[in-house]
């Protein structure tokens, strides 16, 4: 994405929040970072249907543009287009101690391939947050208030709305019938995500574990989970062939709870995204992907998981398991 000019779909006036801004902005002030900050908190509790169609109707003067340009980057603009219909990925840095900086970058390098999708946002002149407090990470939703908006707005009435799972009838019905009861509330929190931001907060550095947190519409932590940035890339293979969080987490829906690519592994066996062990295969030589749907996993990139998983697991089952699984990837 381009630094110095607005990427398709993000140009001012592509956003609701532009139009509360313009609506709400007080007459002849230009710069005001605290006016900024106490809109942008307004607007995710007060923005209304009226507040887009006068907005639509009137434009955006020059002014009103010139308000939005110097409270927010265009890369910040840019970050919030919706490219697709997956679940957006935000990287995002609160802490740049310098004394954290080689265990920051081996984080970083340790996901490289997969950190590379995300948008980041990594700039110690405007996210250095992390100032000890748990949500010091909010300050990015003033920086960038579309965040959340990936999925486009609808309407209630006057009150604008969020697209969202948790408005898909069927999506409510399939997670109604899931039978553990942790399980089905995990489900049923999961259609309320619009976005997970990768938290690299001091904590996060220190312990060599990034922070996810699933935000909701209003830029509120519906969930939180821990991962181990060699387990980034499984995940992310692990969502796009529509595993549950509560199937990835195996079966431990407490917040904060970490995910390895051990747990993805045992999800994806569960699911038939690879295959079983090889003594309960008929026709091992005949077994290349397993697909369900329109999705599969080739089993080359498994293997790869595997050998990173094996790097980090100190648990002699699970080691003993993970050897198991390496010992068929490397068979043929």
């Amino acid at each position: 994405m381009s630094e110095d000019k607005l990427d398709e779909g993000v140009e001012y006036g592509a956003f609701p929040f532009d139009y509360y801004i313009a609506d709400h902005w007080p007459e002849g002030l230009e710069e005001s970072p605290q006016k900024w900050e106490e809109l942008d908190y307004q607007s995710r509790a007060d923005l209304k249907v009226t507040d887009l169609v006068n907005g639509l109707l009137s434009g955006l003067t020059n002014d009103q543009i010139k308000v939005l340009s110097i409270h927010q980057s265009n890369y910040e603009r840019n970050i919030c287009a919706n490219l697709d219909t997956g679940i957006q990925k935000i990287w995002l840095r609160t802490c740049y101690d310098k004394d954290l900086n080689e265990k920051y970058e081996k984080m970083r390098a340790d996901g490289e391939d997969e950190i590379t999708l995300f948008r980041c946002l990594d700039d110690s002149n405007c996210y250095a947050f992390d100032d000890g407090s748990l949500d010091h990470w909010r300050q990015v939703l003033v920086r960038v208030p579309g965040i959340t908006d990936f999925r486009g707005v609808g309407y209630d009435g006057d009150v604008l709305t969020y697209h969202s799972g948790k408005n898909d009838e069927e999506m409510r019905a399939q997670c109604e019938e899931i039978e553990d009861e942790e399980s089905r509330g995990l489900a049923l929190t999961e259609l309320e995500f619009q976005v997970v931001v990768y938290l690299l907060d001091r904590e996060a550095i220190e312990t060599g574990l990034i922070k996810m947190l699933w935000l909701d519409e209003h830029g509120n932590s519906a969930w939180e989970n821990r991962v181990e940035p060699s387990s980034l890339n499984s995940l992310s293979g692990a969502f796009m062939n529509g595993i549950r969080l509560d199937e990835i987490t195996g079966g431990n829906s407490g917040r904060g709870s970490l995910i390895t690519v051990f747990n993805v592994l045992q999800a994806s066996i569960e699911e038939e995204k690879i295959p079983k062990p090889i003594c309960q295969l008929e026709n091992e030589a005949s077994v290349t992907t397993t697909t369900k749907g329109e999705h599969s996993i080739e089993l080359a990139n498994i293997h790869m998981h595997l050998q990173a998983a094996q790097q980090v697991t100190a648990d002699p089952q699970k080691a003993e398991f993970l050897e198991y699984y390496n010992s068929y990837f490397t068979k043929s």
